[in-house]
């Protein structure tokens, strides 16, 4: 099925030579950086490529803020003012709008974030109706790099079919699922309308992102369409107390029962694999700790044992040199530290297997400052 809901994120770095069609957006930042050295901007627009969602004529999703994080450890925001916008007209007339425009340094971006207010429902009979948003902040991780005169973007489609559910008290829950592609030497066109045209560049990636219930956002995750979600007395997202069949087979053959009242989120993992997110069925997630040292160059612990569904809470010391800590199977890392320095980072082992984590700084990883998450 074609995505219900998408929103394109664009980061893109104005240089010379920067394709630009029609007139500019009516919000372009003073001191563009156009042909500056080391200076760019970034771009984000707005689209729909949704399907048929039976009644429901429109989403109308508004969101207040748009920041980028760089790898310097600096949040920059592309911007800050209300807007409201409606996903499925903006399906029908196919455009991509204009959201935000700031200049940047040339650099690394890390992670992304959405402040998003509301999700409002549109049925066709006239009627509205609020969705439930487990989290108001969606903050995601994807990789950018923006070169000086040159630009780069991240696409996020929102698949609105997969992200909007329907309680069992007929309250809409909207728990975003994106896919983000990554693109560099882009070729951007914006007309005098704000309507924003990307051609051309390189793929670099792509990843797909997705809020559980709790309203935190993993990789490779989605809440399973026929979970029967409901909304409880204190207005917290739950599913139904009861015996619940929990799909665990590839070909989804294979199923295990649980009795609970607590959330219970299911996972897609890779090979179509569904997995329980929350540790032993029935309860929350186990929480596990673990603190690893790095100096030049390795970490001191080389082996983290943790069961699957428990979430992972690590504390990275550095104690000497420039180092980070990072995990691309859970999205997991953390910013550059500085001698003396420490951060905390938390994932959910949905998957058994091992993994590897290391130091992403320069060659580090290959003289051996790496280690393996096992995940049982």
């Amino acid at each position: 099925m074609k995505a219900t809901a998408a929103i394109i994120v664009v980061v893109v770095l104005v240089g010379l030579g920067i394709w630009l069609t029609g007139n500019k957006p009516t919000e372009v930042p003073e001191g563009n950086p156009s042909g500056l050295s080391g200076q760019g901007s970034v771009v984000f627009g707005i689209t729909d490529a949704a399907a048929d969602m039976k009644n429901i004529s429109d989403i109308r999703m508004t969101v207040s803020k748009i920041d980028l994080h760089s790898t310097a450890d600096s949040w920059v925001t592309v911007s800050s003012e209300t807007e409201t916008y409606d996903l499925l007209a903006l399906n029908a007339s196919g455009d991509v709008v204009l959201a935000g425009w700031t200049n940047v340094a040339a650099g690394t971006y890390d992670e992304a974030r959405l402040a998003v207010d509301k999700v409002i429902v549109v049925m066709k009979d006239g009627s509205t109706k609020t969705a439930k948003l487990p989290s108001g902040e969606l903050k995601f991780m994807q990789d950018v790099t923006i070169a000086a005169n040159a630009t780069s973007s991240v696409t996020l489609d929102f698949l609105g079919d997969k992200s909007l559910h329907l309680t069992g008290n007929g309250v809409y829950v909207f728990t975003p699922v994106v896919e983000a592609e990554t693109r560099e030497n882009a070729e951007v066109a914006v007309d005098g309308q704000d309507r924003l045209t990307i051609n051309k560049g390189t793929v670099r990636g792509k990843s797909s992102f997705g809020m559980d219930l709790n309203g935190e956002v993993k990789k490779n995750f989605q809440v399973k369409a026929d979970a029967k979600i409901e909304i409880d007395a204190k207005g917290e997202i739950k599913l139904p107390a009861g015996l619940l069949k929990i799909q665990t087979g590839a070909a989804g053959n294979a199923t295990s029962s649980a009795k609970t009242g607590d959330v219970l989120n299911q996972i897609k993992g890779e090979g179509g694999l569904n997995v329980n997110v929350g540790g032993a069925l029935g309860g929350s997630p186990r929480t596990v700790s673990f603190t690893v040292t790095g100096s030049n160059f390795k970490f001191d612990l080389t082996e983290i044992k943790v069961k699957q569904g428990d979430k992972v809470r690590v504390t990275f010391v550095n104690q000497s040199g420039t180092h980070d800590w990072k995990l691309d199977e859970f999205s997991a890392k953390t910013k550059i530290l500085s001698s003396g320095q420490s951060e905390t980072v938390e994932f959910v082992a949905n998957k058994k297997g091992t993994f590897e984590y290391y130091c992403s700084i320069g060659e580090h990883r290959v003289m051996g400052m790496k280690g393996n998450l096992i995940v049982e």
